[in-house]
């Protein structure tokens, strides 16, 4: 009686779609490092603990490329592409086994024991997940093409409890990795940052006595004197006061401005600070909202008789301004002409 046919030559190849994704996303985690490094500064130093651990993962990850191929008949295993061409004949592997990668993707690589050694076969990871009943499936149809040479080939697959383990412990390592990125991302609050999107700060403010020009002094402090500090420069103090009056009386301007400085830490942006600031000095002498003016606004008058002295309050992104004029006025009127001066104060700041 002839002998059986031997089975077909088994064909094993790594997945296509599998390696376009980790490569896709090795590419986007590189150029999101970039991103940071060239856009975020300092902000981005927060992160680089993390790349040790993610980018040499991807780039694991992403080794298998689909034109390697593992070729399975009755002579042997013969693997193509990469470093490990070559046969090896059935009479020299003494175990086939799946054993959970080191690296690249949870799940279990399909191997080789030969020469006292482990070969990595080319061919699609099995995941976390997978079934046993697939693995003892292929490792079946290996060992049909091993001829006489089956006694002495040990074949291995990972059992319910090893697993079961593996998942648990994976799981654990990714609670670890997303905790800590939250930490981080937390800790930085990158859209405190001025690059974000929707960001309206000031990086410096200019000379505390040349926020109004003559022709406004002329006509809402004529004939006062100025006295204020404040240098300029991108290094000079954040904070810019000038006032204008004359020792007879109304009428007399006075205006504050502050700029947080920009700083890293959960709800530590510019703009969070000054609104907090804001908060604080919108109090019993600034009593009502004022819409259209900046991010926020208030506005407070006080009457005594013929004068009367109105405040108010503005902030736009990380800039903050206190104007307090004094005239011999209705106070409607010199509620007025209070908020047409910090409106005229606040445009004299260049945003970015």
């Amino acid at each position: 009686m002839p002998p059986p046919p031997a089975p077909e030559p088994l064909v094993l190849r790594p997945s296509v779609l599998r390696w376009a994704v980790w490569n896709a996303a090795l590419a986007a985690v590189l150029l999101f490092v970039l991103a940071l490094l060239v856009v975020g500064g300092t902000w981005a130093l927060a992160l680089l603990p993390l790349a040790p651990a993610v980018v040499p993962w991807l780039v694991s990850s992403s080794r298998m490329p689909p034109w390697r191929r593992t070729l399975v008949d009755a002579h042997g295993v013969t693997i193509h592409g990469g470093r490990t061409n070559g046969r090896i004949p059935w009479a020299d592997i003494g175990g086939i086994s799946f054993l959970p990668r080191g690296a690249g993707p949870p799940g279990y690589g399909l191997f080789f024991h030969a020469h006292g050694a482990l070969v990595p076969a080319p061919y699609r990871s099995f995941g976390l997940f997978a079934r046993g009943r697939r693995m003892d499936a292929l490792l079946e149809d290996l060992l049909a093409r091993s001829g006489p040479h089956r006694a002495h080939i040990r074949a291995w697959a990972p059992g319910p409890w090893v697993r079961a383990g593996a998942r648990v412990a994976t799981c654990m390592l990714a609670a670890v990795l997303v905790g800590g990125t939250f930490l981080i991302v937390q800790v930085a609050s990158p859209w405190t940052q001025p690059w974000w999107p929707g960001r309206d700060e000031a990086s410096r403010l200019p000379a505390g006595c040349a926020l109004l020009d003559q022709a406004v002094l002329a006509r809402y402090v004529p004939g006062a004197s100025a006295a204020g500090d404040g240098p300029v420069g991108a290094d000079a103090s954040d904070d810019r006061t000038c006032a204008w009056g004359t020792d007879h009386g109304p009428p007399k301007l006075g205006v504050q401005l502050e700029r947080s400085p920009r700083g890293i830490g959960a709800g530590g942006g510019a703009s969070e600070r000054a609104h907090h600031l804001f908060r604080l000095r919108a109090d019993a002498t600034c009593p009502s909202r004022t819409p259209g003016l900046g991010d926020e606004a208030c506005t407070g008058v006080d009457g005594d008789g013929d004068q009367a002295r109105a405040r108010v309050v503005v902030r736009r992104g990380n800039v903050l301004v206190t104007v307090d004029y004094t005239v011999a006025e209705p106070a409607a009127q010199a509620s007025s002409d209070a908020r047409r001066l910090a409106g005229l104060v606040l445009s004299s700041v260049t945003f970015e």
